[in-house]
């Protein structure tokens, strides 16, 4: 039971994003060390999310493959009570050989991506793997297109900050035409309702992206050529991440660089002013 080194991924009760950075440190970590590693929290129920009849329910379990150890999991945190067993929380090397590591934190605000940059690739296979077949086969039918825009709603808020409003797409949108042309597509993934966006989605060639679990969504949006995100918000973060695309924050964006300047070169991340000057001196 206690003879080798195990990684654990304990996820937070939080949406798919926030879950998928204590995942994705647990992945690297075992990867590097070579240990076996297991994930606990998919599932996780929300009653909040059902009380105000939100799209996203949160409940993850039917996405991913299981791959618990709950037994194991357990019988090491009493041994760690006991004082016979080392657990290690959110290390990032191995002290004790026969220790449990165990990634449960979302990382800090002031840079979401620490640790993460420099394994877009690897971690973007990883959670292709981890997919049910059913979610695995509609993620590798989605094609790429031009733009997706990222407008968070519902009960999210950025602390001491206003969201990204809806005016601010609408000029987003007026800005990347001269880029991409009038005739380019351009999706909005939402938890707002269309009603509540009526202005941006009148505008030619914006629709609404058709609904899909929430897994499906992310990975729809990386697929985009240009990737527009909300403000705090990790779940546009994390598809801007696992993509290829140019990635457009607000002004207001103080969470860190998304992804790593030298995993895809030549790509862009920033404002829509730095942008358009990008376009024009390529």
């Amino acid at each position: 039971m206690f003879d080798k080194p195990i990684a654990f991924a304990i996820l937070p009760r939080a949406g798919l994003a926030n879950r998928l950075f204590p995942w994705a440190h647990a992945k690297i970590f075992s990867e590097k060390h070579q240990l076996p590693m297991y994930t606990h929290g998919w599932g996780h129920l929300h009653v909040g999310p059902w009380l105000r009849f939100e799209k996203s329910k949160r409940f993850y379990y039917f996405y991913f493959k299981s791959n618990t150890a709950v037994l194991k999991y357990s019988a090491r945190r009493i041994a760690s009570a006991l004082g016979c067993h080392n657990i290690c929380c959110d290390t990032k090397s191995i002290s004790d050989q026969i220790a449990t590591y165990v990634f449960s934190e979302v990382p800090s605000k002031k840079d979401y991506f620490v640790g993460l940059r420099g394994h877009e690739e690897y971690l973007r296979q990883e959670l292709n793997n981890n997919l049910r077949s059913k979610h695995q086969f509609a993620a590798n039918s989605i094609e790429p297109y031009p733009v997706a825009i990222h407008v968070r709603r519902g009960d999210f808020v950025v602390a001491g900050l206003a969201l990204s409003t809806e005016e601010y797409f609408i000029e987003i949108v007026h800005k990347l035409r001269g880029v991409i042309g009038d005739s380019a597509e351009i999706r909005i993934f939402s938890d707002a309702l269309p009603s509540e966006l009526s202005q941006l989605l009148s505008l030619p060639n914006v629709k609404m992206a058709q609904r899909k679990p929430d897994i499906i969504e992310l990975l729809e949006i990386s697929k985009a050529k240009i990737i527009v995100t909300s403000l705090g918000s990790t779940f546009g973060y994390w598809a801007a991440f696992l993509s290829e695309a140019d990635i457009i924050v607000d002004d207001r964006h103080q969470f860190g660089t998304i992804r790593s300047p030298d995993t895809i070169p030549n790509r862009f991340e920033g404002t829509i002013a730095d942008y358009l000057n990008f376009r024009e001196s390529a």
